[in-house]
C-alpha cells in the first residue's frame, strides 16, 4: 500500500510566480510535500513555479491539472513548523469531517 501523506484543508491566499508572472491563487488543501491550488491559470505539467505564502516562499513542481486545480509537489518537503505556519493561517475553515485529521491520523 502506498503512503499519502496527512492533507489539511486551507483557504490561503497565495502568489504563484512562473518564469516573473504573478497571479494569485488559493490553496485547497496541502500537505509536507505538496499542495493543491485552486484558481491559477496558464501552467503545464512539468512547470517549476515559485509561491509566496505569508511570509514563506517555497518553490514546487506541477505534477497534476485537473478539474480541481493544480497538484504541485514541493522540491523540498516542507517542516512541520512550516506546515504549522500554513495550518494555522487557515486552521478556522477545517470541516468537522476533517477530525481525524486533527489527531494526527494518516490517509493510506
Amino acid at each position: 500500500m502506498k503512503y499519502r501523506a496527512q492533507r489539511l484543508p486551507s483557504d490561503l491566499g497565495v502568489t504563484v510566480v512562473k518564469s516573473g508572472d504573478r497571479q494569485s491563487a488559493e490553496i485547497v488543501n496541502v500537505s509536507e510535500t505538496g499542495l493543491l491550488l485552486r484558481g491559477v491559470r496558464g501552467l503545464g505539467q512539468g512547470d517549476r513555479i515559485d509561491l509566496i505564502a505569508t511570509s514563506l516562499r517555497l518553490s514546487a513542481k506541477v505534477v497534476r491539472l485537473d478539474q480541481e486545480g493544480a497538484g504541485l509537489r514541493f522540491l523540498r518537503a516542507l517542516s512541520r513548523d512550516q506546515l504549522v505556519h500554513l495550518r494555522r493561517a487557515v486552521g478556522h475553515r477545517a470541516r468537522s469531517g476533517d477530525a481525524a485529521m486533527a489527531h494526527g491520523l494518516r490517509e493510506m
